[in-house]
Order: structure tokens, then sequence, then C-alpha cells
């Protein structure tokens, strides 16, 4: 930066400057007497900072001007300054004390809304009116720009960043990254910068990871660094303390939490579950067959069921209104929504606007409805919870997840409140999760009649009609297996999964990753990578027949030592615990639909259509057009298998 650059620039008018750096207007009291041109003062104060200044003061204002906009001199210093207070960063107002200032009371009933304007000095009558406006009063005001030029740094790239866009000043890549399909831009990014794409936040760092190369280099070997959670404002209201271990930070709580989870779904106690899961899938194709048009209401209930039965210990026969699982769905969709990126202010990025008055956003009540979202977490999980605890002294339920860690509440000092998000955050990724992904599979199914054709025939070879598949047939169920696999790849339901944070500063190769650095894994692009699939935009089960991984011919003998099957259940440590859990349940419903039912569409499918989709952090299609017609020769046998299921559930309701 050269001693220029590095100065402030003072311009007047009629001089027109490109504002490419931070800026101010010094608006207010203009007085004749040049002792009281407070504008050249201030303007001094601001020499040694990189900013430009814009002083409305003209030096050849002649005052026989007639001021009225048939004055062609008066008209263009009025549009002068009224051009540059739209384009400054800053408008600083000045109130002469002993004047009545009657413009500049106009020209502050014009800005005071835009968040733009401070003041130097004020008369006492204007008190009231700045505060209503929240217009901060600045004792000295070379720390503003001492403050925005800190801040202006602050946004832009660190020394030996990943690569990425260019950024502005201030929001740095903000302005260029979409609310919906993220994962999307993320992938253009990818093509042009490679396998790691390097964001800023306003002042917070992204790196976006875009090859399964730099996910098992950074977050798979370097798990000491990449493993913490990002602070999300909306979660410190909502499941504050690190009660939701998918949340919280990496540290000794979230082990033992960790613990604890992998202990309930890790080696063989995820075939324990295979009962409950074959039996509610039973009943989810029960209900389809008596009530088709509500098939996603059908998939929900069997998840949730599955869940709670297996965690709590209880059944979720229904989704009547008011009922458990019709309780956590409405929940759980609040707090989705309250998770969406425009539902509370970016506080990580904009620290300052902590400060700022609420009804003053466009985030108007996000606190209040984070509260009453904790609230309602806390009655449904904590009567679960309750409930679970009298069945146990009653000598009921005492497989269930919350019956194992009941047992060591006192030794791992673990709250009522900490036990029902850990039970709860199993609702949340078990439940969501699984149904999307049958929610994608139900549309596959209908887009490639080819798909469902072979499937169809592998599960009826196995079984016939005389029989559902079950728990036990789906290890010989390859291709359903592999439709499986095809599902997380091709649509999955977590395109960028649940961010990262680094601990400490790391390098990768030429690229410094600061730390407090927020890390995503673009599942998406890898699942994508036209260089490791054939023609990775087509739905194509048979590229997991043909090899392990579903790679191209060209690239099978490539080492990918190291690789993950898919990132739809993230990587590293922080990788889901319930992926058998949820691959068996998968597994079992797709068995279970094929069987017994032709899938058609009715209408356009959003297979390509991302307005079609559900936004958020768990994707899935939205109002599908499909019909289920029932198989010859099904009826009789689903109607037999559902009443051995019901009766297996029924200790569930005891």
């Amino acid at each position: 930066m050269s001693e220029t650059d590095s100065k402030a620039l003072v311009y007047k008018p009629p001089a027109r400057p490109t504002l490419n750096r931070p800026s101010v207007i010094l608006y207010g009291s203009i007085e004749p007497d040049p002792a009281n041109d407070w504008q050249t003062s201030l303007a001094r104060s601001l020499v040694d900072l990189p900013v430009t200044v814009i002083n409305p003061r003209c030096d050849a204002w002649d005052s026989t001007w007639v001021e009225d906009v048939s004055n062609l001199r008066f008209k263009e210093q009025v549009e002068w300054e009224m051009d540059y207070a739209n384009l400054a960063d800053v408008i600083a107002f000045y109130f002469k004390p002993g004047t009545l200032t009657p413009i500049t009371l106009l020209e502050l009933g014009m800005y005071a809304g835009t968040g733009k304007a401070v003041h130097v000095e004020f008369r006492t009558d204007l008190t009231m009116a700045l505060h209503l406006y929240q217009v901060a009063f600045v004792a000295s005001f070379i720390l503003v720009f001492v403050r925005l030029y800190r801040y202006s740094k602050l946004s832009a790239r660190p020394a030996g960043y990943p690569p990425g866009p260019k950024t502005a000043p201030f929001i740095g890549n903000l302005h260029q990254l979409p609310v919906s399909r993220p994962e999307l831009k993320f992938t253009e990014y990818a093509r042009q910068f490679g396998a790691l794409t390097g964001l800023k936040l306003g002042r917070q760092n992204l790196v976006v990871l875009n090859t399964w190369e730099a996910v098992r280099d950074l977050i798979e070997q370097k798990g000491s660094i990449y493993s913490s959670r990002p602070s999300i404002p909306v979660c410190d209201i909502v499941v504050p303390n690190g009660e939701n271990p998918a949340l919280s930070v990496y540290g000794d709580q979230w082990r033992g939490q960790r613990k604890r989870l992998v202990e309930f779904l890790g080696g063989d106690r995820t075939d324990k579950m295979k009962p409950v899961q074959d039996a509610e899938s039973t009943q989810m194709i029960y209900d389809m067959m008596h009530q088709p048009e509500d098939f996603e209401r059908h998939v929900d209930r069997s998840f949730g069921a599955t869940i709670l039965a297996t965690v709590f210990g209880r059944r979720g026969k229904t989704m009547e209104p008011g009922g458990k699982l019709d309780s956590f769905f409405k929940v759980e969709a609040q707090w989705a929504a309250s998770l969406g990126a425009t539902s509370y202010p970016p506080l990580n990025s904009f620290p300052f606007l902590a400060n700022v008055p609420d009804y003053l956003t466009p985030w108007k009540g996000w606190k209040d409805r984070a509260l009453l979202i904790r609230n309602e977490q806390e009655r449904v999980y904590g009567t679960l919870l309750s409930e679970t605890r009298e069945r146990l002294t009653e000598g009921k339920g005492k497989d269930c997840f919350l019956a194992t860690v009941l047992k060591t509440q006192v030794k791992e000092r673990y709250t009522d409140k900490h036990l029902s998000h850990l039970s709860g955050v199993l609702l949340e990724g078990g439940a969501e999760t699984s149904a999307s992904s049958i929610m994608i599979f139900i549309m596959a199914m209908a887009a490639y009649p080819d798909v469902l054709a072979k499937a169809q025939e592998e599960v009826d070879g196995i079984c016939g009609t005389s029989r559902m598949p079950n728990k036990d047939d789906i290890d010989n169920l390859s291709y359903i297996r592999s439709c499986m696999l095809e599902v997380l790849r091709h649509r999955p339901i977590i395109p960028l999964g649940v961010p990262h944070n680094t601990t400490a500063t790391d390098t990768y190769g030429d690229y410094t990753i600061p730390t407090n650095t927020d890390i995503i894994i673009n599942a998406w692009r890898i699942n994508h990578d036209e260089s490791f699939y054939d023609e990775p935009a087509t739905f194509n089960p048979d590229r997991y027949m043909q090899d392990e991984y579903g790679r191209g011919a060209s690239v099978r003998s490539q080492d990918i030592k190291g690789r993950r099957m898919n990132y739809t259940f993230g990587a590293g440590r922080r990788v889901c615990p319930g992926q058998k859990f949820a691959e068996n349940s998968m597994r079992i419903h797709f068995a279970k639909l094929v069987w017994a039912f032709d899938i058609k569409r009715t209408g356009s499918l959003p297979s390509h259509d991302w307005n079609g989709w559900t936004d958020g952090l768990v994707i899935r299609p939205k109002n599908l057009k499909v019909k289920f017609e029932l198989r010859s020769g099904r009826k009789e046998t689903i109607e037999h298998a559902w009443s051995e299921a019901d009766a297996f559930l029924r200790q569930f309701e005891e």
C-alpha cells in the first residue's frame, strides 16, 4: 500500500469520486463563519486513516444563490449531497448548539433508519429523537473510522487463505451466496478454485472442502483440529450449554455424550433393533395400502415411531394431533426453520448486530421464537423422559436407550435436560433424515421404472408373494443395497453436512486455514464428481453392482485408501453414530415398498427442479405426484404381516 493509499482522501463539490474504500459524508450545519467550519476540522482528524471523506462545504458557494430548484447551481449542490449521502458508508450529523438547523433535522429524518447515521454534537432537545431512531452518539468520531477500517480488514482474505471469489468490503462474499441450494454455487466454485474454496462471510472464515481427499486429509486425519462446531446464535438459546451433542463444541462433554450414543448404536446393538424396524415398516406398508394418498405422513410416522420405540420405549402408532409424534414433528419443523440462514442475525459475521435493537432488524422476534422452540422441546422430550422413568419402575422398557443412560445419570452427572436432549437428538437425527431418504427413493422409483422393475425382480426372487421381505433378507438383497447407496449419492439428504470448526491454525499444502474457521464438507460436489463417477447426474444403482464404490471403469484401479462409501453421514470424529442403524432401516423399507407396490408418477417430478425441494440442513422433494398401485397377490400377505407386527409393537404401549 502506498502512502497515498493509507491516507484519507477528502472531496468537495463538484468533484465526483468513486467510493472504493470506507467513506463518510459530513452532513449537518454549515455556518458561513470560517471559525465554525467543523467539516474541515473533522476531515483533518481523519487524515491518517485510509478513508474517503465527503465534505459538502462548497468553496464556490454564493450566498446570493436562490435556494430553489430553478437555480441550476443550487440544484447541482443539493443533488451532489444527496447522491453521496446514499453512497457513503457513514453519515455524520452535526447540530450546532443554539441554531435551529431545520435542514439538518429533515436530513436526519431521511437517513436515521438506514443504520448509517452517527452524530458528533447535538442540541439537548434532540436527545429523545436520536434515542428513538437509535442514532449513535460518538464522542470521538475518529473511533468510528478506526473500527470501520479494522472491520474492513477483518472481512478481507487472510494471508495464505485458500482461493475463492473476490470479496467486497465489510461483507466479504455474503452477497455471492444464495440462501437456497448453496451447494450448487459451492460446486461452481469448486470447478474454478479446486479442492478448497476459501470464503469470507463478513469477518467469519469459511472453507469448503470439495474433494474426498481434502476431507480425508483434514477432517479424518486431523480430527483434533477439525472436530468442533461453530457457534450458532439460535442454538445458544434453544440448546445452550452443549445440551445437543450434534451441535456442541468439541471437548470432554461432547466425548461423554458421543460415548453413550456409540454404545447404544454401535456393534451388534443395531441388529437387536431390526425387529422394531421390521414391524414399523410393515405398519407403513399396511397404512399405505389403505390410505395411499397420505404416503408421506405414513413414512414420517414409521421412522419417528422406530426411534420412539428404541430410544424411549414408547409406541407411535398414529400421528394424531397432539400425540407424541405429531408434537415432535411440529417442533422439529420449527427448529429446522429457525436454523435457516435468514432466520437469525449473522452475529459471527457481524458481531455489532448484537447491539442493534431487535425491533429494528429483519430478524425481529428471533429470540422469542427460539425460546418458544426451547420450551416446546423441553415439554416434548421432558414428558417422554418422565414416562420412560415411570415405566422403568414398573419393569417395562428396559432395553431402550434412555433406560441405559438413566442407570448412569448420577455417575455421569447428567441433568434431566441433558438426558432429554441426548435422547431427543436421536429422534431428530433418525426420523427426519431417514424419512427424507425414503421420499427420494419413492421419487426415483417413479422416475426410473426400469430400476423399480429390477428391484422388484430381486425381492420377488427371494420372497415370492407368500411373505413380505424382512430383516433377515436384507443381506441377500444386493440390488436394494445398491439403490440405497445411489439414493445417498444422487441426492444426499444433507448436501453440505453439519459445519465443522477449527480449534487451531493449520496448513494444507500452500494454504493456511486460521483457527475458528468454519469448515463445510461439500458432499454434493463429491457425490457428483465426474472424474470419479460415470454420468453422475443419472440415477443408476448398477454402478454399485459393478464396483463397491460406484466408480467409473477408468478409475477403478486408482488408490482410494481412506475414502468413505459416501459422505451423507459426515466424516471424521463427528461422523453420524447411527449410520448402520439408518442403513438397515432404509434397506428394510425399500425392500417392502417395491415388493408391495408399483410406484408410478402422476405428474412432473422435481428430480432436477430445485423449486420442488425443501430448503434447510436436510432436504427432500415436496408434493410428490406419485401413486401406489398394490401388486397382485399382496393384500392378504400384508394383512397377515400387519397382525403379527401389531402384536409385537403392543409391548411399547403397555
